[in-house]
């Protein structure tokens, strides 16, 4: 299929946005931070979650912060541990708080957001452990938040998604308890890049190139345990895993070449795949409704947890 016109039209714009000259990361940051205020903007509406807390929790070497969404009504709740995206060293929770708010409450879980350390200042395997322990912790706080254990799912965004798929294989080696599924949207799980395919539109494999490096110090890095899920040897005992990929995103080709690892090791497997859009065009849910036929399926991955 070609690519979406609309998506066309914005790439289109985007060219002619003179971008801030940026000499730090601190700039980087600040200036995606603006860039998602303008694509919420582009978002639909979320309805109100009935709460939104926020938990700072323990972790190796310091602390990590936890927004959590909890939907109306008593619970209990399944409940959906999330990952932001932002190629390891980028973003916040601010990014997808449309997105969590969307979910809560569509999908009628409790989401829990997790602000992971970044890449490089905590490069791997930092980020994927802090959502590990964000998932723990949602276990071990299951009666406060009116969470059912035996229903937490597991996911995020980009290189959230990666990490998700990371703390899912830490649950199942260390003897933990696993996600009841894993939702990996637009899935960063292939560090080395070995199945990434430049589109020519949108993400680049250069910008992949440099954001693995960062994260995993470059080099062999990105064969070390859990810093690339999909090349983990073993994939069998895994959680039932939905996967959504883009057809134009650089990183579809990593993300299809997973779903046919985990079907080959077992493991039931739902993939949907969005035609005509770039990675991240998936979330522009105000005007396209093929955006929202992509967000509606992550509900309805969520809702079969309950």
């Amino acid at each position: 299929m070609a690519l979406h016109p609309a998506v066309r039209f914005g790439l289109w714009l985007l060219r002619r946005v003179r971008t801030p000259e940026m000499t730090s990361l601190a700039h980087y940051r600040d200036w995606d931070a603006r860039s998602y205020r303008v694509i919420h903007r582009l978002m639909a509406r979320p309805p109100a979650p009935a709460r939104v807390l926020a938990r700072r929790i323990p972790v190796d070497g310091g602390e990590i912060l936890l927004r959590i969404y909890l939907p109306h009504g008593p619970g209990p709740f399944p409940a959906h541990v999330f990952a932001h995206g932002g190629a390891f060293w980028l973003g916040s929770i601010e990014d997808t708080d449309p997105l969590c708010r969307w979910y809560c409450a569509h999908a009628e879980c409790a989401v829990v957001s997790v602000a992971y350390r970044l890449a490089p200042e905590h490069p791997f395997p930092a980020p994927a452990e802090d959502v590990y322990a964000a998932f723990q912790w949602t276990l071990a706080q299951a009666a406060e938040l009116r969470v059912d254990p035996a229903r937490v799912s597991i996911g995020g965004v980009s290189a959230g998604a990666g990490l998700a798929a990371a703390a899912t294989l830490m649950a199942r080696d260390r003897g933990t308890p696993l996600p009841s599924a894993q939702v990996l949207e637009i899935p960063f799980v292939d560090t080395t890049l070995t199945t990434a395919v430049d589109t020519g539109v949108g993400l680049s494999t250069v910008d992949l190139r440099g954001a693995a490096d960062l994260y995993t110090g470059g080099g062999d890095g990105g064969l070390r345990d859990y810093a690339s899920p999909a090349l983990t040897a073993d994939l069998t005992g895994l959680p039932p895993t939905v996967v959504l990929t883009c057809e134009f995103d650089a990183l579809r080709g990593s993300g299809t070449a997973y779903v046919k690892r985990l079907r080959a090791a077992g493991v039931p497997v739902t993939w949907f795949d969005l035609p005509g859009h770039i990675h991240g065009s998936s979330y522009l849910t105000r005007f396209l409704p093929s955006a929202r036929r992509y967000v509606r399926a992550v509900v309805r991955a969520l809702r079969a947890r309950r």
